[in-house]
């Protein structure tokens, strides 16, 4: 029976080669777009700008959910004359497995 047992996280050479992978990008892209479609499901509605202006955004490097809307920071953080709603924020807590 082995008496030392170790564990070697992986370098940072080998995670960056990881992520580069077509494979990679692809699970983030689907991820991203799963999560743009929770995020519209609990986006506030007045409009309805701030919640057709999710879009994912996969440069290659790497897929990111984003809002282009141009009043989308003052709903996700709050302002003056709006309460934050934290979208985004819930949304990646739900991708995350926590709760929303």
């Amino acid at each position: 029976m082995p008496s030392n047992v170790r564990f070697e996280p992986p370098s940072s050479t080998a995670l960056a080669a990881l992520a580069a992978t077509a494979e990679m990008d692809a699970a983030m892209a689907q991820i991203a777009e799963t999560g743009r479609v929770y995020a519209e499901s609990i986006a506030p509605v007045e409009t309805g700008a701030f919640r057709s202006s999710f879009r994912v955004d996969d440069d290659g490097e790497g897929a990111r959910l984003v809002n282009d809307d141009e009043g989308a920071a003052a709903i996700e953080h709050g302002s003056d004359d709006t309460p934050a709603h934290h979208t985004l924020a819930q949304t990646a807590d739900w991708l995350e497995g926590g709760s929303s």
